[in-house]
């Protein structure tokens, strides 16, 4: 038997089916059921706001007995391909499973199953891909046809499968869903603007993402402070030319080789129509691995051409100042001032005519594509990756000079002498 559950239902609806199939159990019968596919639906709250929600296909299912193996990770099945997730370090996931389809090598099933699980041998070392009723109740197997005409268990599936959604599901990022062409162009002004941060900083690019999308959840601070940081930089994921780099990343990122795990996931992420709050940090980070391979084959271009080469300027200490021929934003961060106050820190590259590259780390936000002239003082030569840099302090930025308004020259003599005038009337 089919049927077609909100996904917010699931956990709720799993709880009691563990208690149905305890009950097959002491009849000598069971029953498990499984995630067979899934469909996306446009749904409107009671505000008239439209949300994305995903539905699943359950199905009754057997299971069976499986001795001896551990569990190493899953892999999500999306309809564009597979996103390993590995529990255990030190243990490589065989190839094999990042195109496998949803099929249980234990049980040798083939079904619609939205995540299957890898398993170990312990003492064989032999690897399986599992379904989710083999990975649970793999030290007891049992028949599910028998538990599947229980009246019981059809009357709980038709009860949710009729269920309508609730609110808190509305406001629930786990269980709403991004456009992916939306979500990746707010990814790239959200890295153009301040940079791309990791998972692991104070800060991550995909949290301030996700406080963009849903920033009508945030209370009255957290919102008053995502507006201040978005206007102090004129953010707009619809900004003009946004749309065209999406394309071109999601295009190198299809003819990308399929070499580890993390360029599968980029790949599989890639091809999805819609994104969750967890697979929104993966396609972000799309994002500064296309701008890491562009400036690599850009670098590899520039060697060939030994004029394009950065190199030092100048000596320590020397004031200097350079025509900007280019000039990005690297990364970006927060920072407390005395113990109490926020600041975010940016750090930001400059190239001359010359191609030679200058970084700069200060807590001032600048217009990185209206730098006319950049002045500052040599504090350091470094390399970074074989390139060499020129690290500048203490800098004055100048901006490419704008149309001037005609200004009107007032006459405050006149002015205070007519306000008086005025004061005296009225007396």
């Amino acid at each position: 038997m089919k049927y077609s559950i909100y996904e917010g239902y699931m956990p709720e609806l799993e709880k009691k089916m563990a208690r149905i199939r305890k009950k097959c159990e002491r009849y000598g019968c069971g029953f498990s059921f499984e995630i067979t596919g899934e469909d996306y639906r446009k749904i409107t709250d009671p505000d008239g706001n439209d949300h994305t929600m995903r539905f699943v296909i359950i199905e009754v299912d057997g299971n069976a007995i499986i001795n001896d193996w551990e569990f190493i990770g899953s892999v999500e099945h999306t309809a564009k391909g597979n996103i390993i997730r590995k529990a255990m370090a030190g243990i490589e996931v065989p190839e094999r499973y990042r195109e496998s389809d949803p099929y249980c090598e234990h049980c040798n099933t083939r079904r619609r199953r939205n995540e299957t699980y890898i398993i170990h041998n312990i003492k064989t070392g032999e690897f399986k891909q599992v379904g989710k009723s083999c990975l649970k109740d793999y030290t007891r197997g049992y028949d599910a046809n028998l538990a599947a005409e229980m009246l019981a268990m059809r009357e709980i599936f038709q009860q949710y499968e009729e269920m309508e959604i609730g609110g808190s599901y509305y406001s629930s990022n786990v269980y709403n869903y991004i456009n992916k062409m939306d979500a990746l162009k707010l990814a790239i002004e959200v890295i153009d603007k301040f940079g791309y941060c990791k998972a692991d900083s104070d800060y991550p690019t995909k949290d301030r993402m996700l406080e963009i999308l849903f920033i009508h959840r945030l209370d009255i601070y957290s919102r008053k402070r995502v507006i201040q940081e978005l206007d102090a930089v004129g953010f707009d994921s619809n900004r003009e030319g946004n749309n065209e780099r999406a394309e071109k990343i999601l295009n190198w990122i299809k003819k990308e080789d399929n070499r580890n795990d993390y360029m599968n996931n980029l790949k599989v992420v890639s091809k999805l129509d819609y994104v969750t709050a967890r697979q929104i940090g993966i396609l972000a980070s799309l994002v500064p691995t296309y701008n890491r391979t562009m400036e690599r084959n850009a670098r590899i271009k520039a060697q060939k051409n030994q004029d394009a080469k950065s190199g030092f300027v100048g000596n320590l200490r020397d004031r200097i100042s350079i025509d900007v021929k280019d000039c990005r934003i690297v990364t970006s961060w927060e920072s407390s001032y005395n113990g109490y106050d926020v600041v975010m820190t940016f750090l930001y590259k400059f190239t001359d005519a010359n191609d030679n590259i200058y970084i700069w780390k200060t807590s001032k936000s600048i217009d990185t594509d209206s730098v006319n002239k950049l002045t500052g003082t040599i504090k350091d030569h470094s390399e970074y990756n074989g390139t060499k840099q020129n690290i500048l302090t203490r800098c004055k930025v100048e901006y490419n000079p704008k149309e001037k308004q005609p200004t009107v020259k007032r006459d405050v003599a006149k002015e205070y002498m007519d306000a008086l005038d005025e004061f005296l009337k009225e007396a």
